[in-house]
């Protein structure tokens, strides 16, 4: 979130005047526009020449008098609503920190309490991160970033929406030279939605050391910046780029630092875990690795720091936000889960559940996941002959459909995103407040097996860094039912408590009504 609020910040402040447009433009969800300006008031009226030369100067100052205080007001009801979810986000975590047995550090890195911390951050970062008007890490950044800035292998595990986007782009640009124009590092995503939310992210940064980031994505033909420092991508284009001669080609040969987020996909043992070694092959001079995620499985770590297949080679450390006391996969406690419980699990009757759902919830943005591209297509388009605007979101999007769809979505023109399990991970939709799941999430096709990180991951777009977020699943069986309640036993919320959840039913719409209403509150 940190790096979301100095993103929109460091764009807007050329352009927006005061606090109050700041809070009323960006940050309306956060419900801090007390007091707010009336149009009339913070709109100036013209005046012709005449106008102004008979204006004295005492009701100028009266008229400027209230608007200052306006600003002050929301400046600081924003500073208190960023402190209120800091502790959020703070509150019943741990942080295990490991080290590689084979060669611990020297000394201990300690857990900074301040980015003043921070003691040889470059300047333009540092100052970067001040202009957000907070200064408080969150937990992972607390533990990773002194680690990370020392040069030292890193895998960062932490839940969904505390930061850990901010910390790999931190890290790596203190770690790169800014006065060398070529690639020295490369940020490697699962698609090309996150790449461009990584690449607006590590831009705002890069730009403030004087850096150029290039995105390399599918169905890209040329670059702006063949030198660029950072290289941010899917592993699919970025080997075509790495490898092939041409306009697209990218020298690879100094890159120094790799990044992989949603480090379990990459690193698993599939089509993306190949393209990802695929480009890995092609950086011959790598000195530090950062893998990040919110869930780690055994065979993946393993994977990534294991003594005998690993791909990282030297010294590593990893840093695992937990609920105290467990070592489950952890769910933002600020998350309310729910079962739709539905007795005919027809595919009509379950759109018919949606739409019922969509008319007692009443959301800010939120996502609907099911676990095909067709029935995306087909619940779009139904949600839209019912009026709930919605887009559609799969791999099969152009470049320019996604971009014209998150266009739509982040204008709010439409709230609604229906999608795979492609926007499971990463996108940080800050007005989001829903997930609802039209299918449960299976690592298999046959549906034997719950996807536990899956569903961690997609209750993860709501009740981002310490928000309210409600998560509600579709349940049409028995064995749904019990297949979900395997995944809360494999989870935790972060306060340490086992996940639990209410059920809804068609029968029952009157008692939604109203408990949907007190979580509103």
């Amino acid at each position: 979130f940190c790096c979301l609020f100095v993103c929109f910040l460091s764009r807007k402040m050329a352009s927006i005047g005061n606090w109050a447009d700041i809070c009323e433009q960006e940050l309306g969800d956060l419900n801090i526009k007390e007091n707010p300006p009336k149009e009339e008031e913070s709109t100036p009226k013209e005046s012709t020449p005449n106008e102004e030369a008979s204006s004295t100067p005492e009701p100028k100052e009266k008229e400027e008098e209230p608007n200052n205080g306006k600003e002050e007001t929301a400046k600081t009801n924003l500073l208190d609503e960023f402190e209120k979810l800091n502790k959020a986000v703070h509150a019943d975590v741990t942080a295990a920190v490991e080290h590689d047995p084979r060669n611990p550090p020297a000394k201990e890195p300690k857990e900074i309490e301040s980015f003043y911390d921070l003691k040889d951050i470059k300047p333009a970062l540092f100052q970067t991160i001040v202009t957000s008007g907070f200064d408080r890490p969150s937990p992972v950044q607390a533990r990773a970033l002194p680690i990370a800035f020392s040069g030292r292998n890193l895998v960062a595990q932490a839940p969904s929406g505390t930061g850990k986007t901010i910390t790999f782009t931190l890290s790596l640009l203190q770690n790169i030279d800014e006065t060398k124009n070529y690639p020295q590092a490369v940020v490697i995503s699962p698609t090309l939605d996150l790449a461009h939310a990584i690449h607006r992210v590590v831009s705002v940064y890069a730009d403030a050391l004087g850096m150029k980031t290039q995105l390399v994505i599918k169905e890209m033909t040329s670059l702006k910046y063949k030198n660029a420092q950072v290289i941010v991508g899917t592993p699919g284009k970025l080997t075509s780029c790495f490898r092939r001669a041409g306009p697209m080609f990218i020298d690879p040969s100094r890159i120094s630092v790799f990044v992989l987020d949603e480090a379990d996909k990459m690193l698993q043992s599939n089509g993306l875990g190949n393209e990802t070694r695929r480009v890995l092959a092609c950086c011959k001079n790598i000195k530090q690795f950062i893998l990040c995620s919110a869930t780690f499985q055994k065979s993946v770590l393993d994977f990534a720091i294991g003594p005998n297949k690993g791909i990282i080679k030297g010294p590593w450390s990893m840093v695992k936000i937990v609920p105290r006391g467990s070592g489950k996969c952890a769910i933002p406690k600020t998350i309310r889960h729910f079962f739709f419980m539905l007795k005919d699990g027809g595919r009509e009757n379950k759109i018919e559940a949606l739409l019922t759902l969509y008319s007692v919830i009443t959301v800010g943005q939120s996502f609907v996941f099911t676990n095909t591209k067709a029935a995306v297509k087909e619940i779009s388009n139904r949600m839209n002959k019912e009026g709930m605007h919605s887009v559609a979101l799969s791999g099969e999007l152009t470049m320019e459909q996604r971009m014209e769809m998150f266009r739509q979505f982040h204008a709010l023109e439409k709230r609604i995103c229906v999608s795979t399990n492609v926007g499971s991970r990463g996108l940080d939709i800050t007005g989001c407040t829903t997930v609802i799941n039209f299918d449960i999430p299976y690592e298999d096709v046959g549906q034997t097996i719950p996807d536990v990180p899956t569903y961690v991951h997609r209750a993860g777009r709501s009740g981002r860094y310490g928000r309210n977020g409600i998560c509600v699943t579709i349940v049409t069986s028995r064995k749904e039912y019990e297949d979900m309640k395997k995944i809360f036993d494999s989870c935790v919320s972060t306060d340490g408590v086992e996940i639990q959840w209410d059920e809804w039913s068609l029968e029952g719409i009157e008692e939604m009504e109203e408990q949907v209403a007190r979580l509103a509150e």
